[in-house]
């Protein structure tokens, strides 16, 4: 990681920390790991060829059991959503 990359890193995480309150975690890569209260777990991924570039994700936005799905009627729903 560069200086650059350093840098963008330190300032996401700085913002997640302020702005939404959380602990914000690096991994060994460099992407930022971050939990949300009522919102679930989010990750922030840096391209390592272009510092500019980023992509934020989110992990486990419904739960087919809180819904009452089972696996096959979840995976065809997103397909719905998807197309």
């Amino acid at each position: 990681m560069n200086e650059t990359q350093y840098d963008i890193q330190v300032f996401y995480k700085k913002i997640v920390e302020s702005e939404l309150r959380s602990i914000a975690e690096v991994d060994k890569d460099g992407h930022i790991f971050f939990n949300v209260p009522d919102d679930g777990q989010f990750y922030i991924l840096f391209e390592k060829n272009d510092p500019s570039y980023f992509r934020m994700g989110a992990f486990s936005v419904i739960s087919r059991k809180e819904f009452g799905l089972s696996l096959t009627a979840l995976l065809e729903a997103l397909n719905e959503c998807n197309s």
